[in-house]
């Protein structure tokens, strides 16, 4: 739950979450800094407070249970100081998850677009989520990231009727 909920909130790439430690993640701000994503780039994360809550239980419990997680947020039995979660694991996470909710083509990728068209439909601006996908235009973003609710279109159309 704290993963899919975190990778919705974030959209984070998956590559990004994998390599995720605690020490990056400011629980207080619901930021985490200075994350490596795609061709290098260093970016910072944003997440909402539901994400905060899980994140702090899933610290709590595997501190509890003295669960070393090696400092990864994203932890697995094959992880180790120098070896973080595979891929291939967090997508079979979202795969499970994604059959849970009767989406069992659920992909991580699926994430950031349902993140972003969730923004959307809340009015959030698109260059503000062209900059939270970590895109250099809004181009990129709307062309492979937003969808068109018709019926919004609809909707607002009808309110011009003549």
């Amino acid at each position: 739950q704290a993963y899919i909920f975190f990778g919705l909130s974030t959209m984070a790439r998956v590559n990004a979450m994998a390599h995720l430690k605690w020490e990056q993640v400011d629980l207080d701000e619901r930021t985490c800094t200075d994350v490596l994503e795609k061709e290098g780039k260093i970016v910072d994360l944003y997440f909402s407070p539901e994400v905060e809550e899980l994140l702090r239980k899933v610290k709590q419990e595997r501190e509890e249970n003295n669960i070393n997680d090696y400092g990864w947020v994203f932890y697995s039995p094959y992880v180790d100081e120098n070896t973080c979660i595979n891929n291939s694991t967090l997508n079979d996470w979202c795969k499970k998850a994604g059959a849970m909710i009767g989406v069992p083509s659920l992909h991580n990728h699926d994430l950031r677009h349902s993140g972003s068209n969730i923004l959307k439909e809340l009015g959030m601006e698109i260059q503000d989520i062209a900059e939270l996908l970590h895109h250099e235009s809004t181009e990129t973003t709307v062309k492979h990231y937003l969808t068109v609710n018709k019926k919004k279109v609809k909707d607002n159309k009808d309110k011009f009727t003549f």
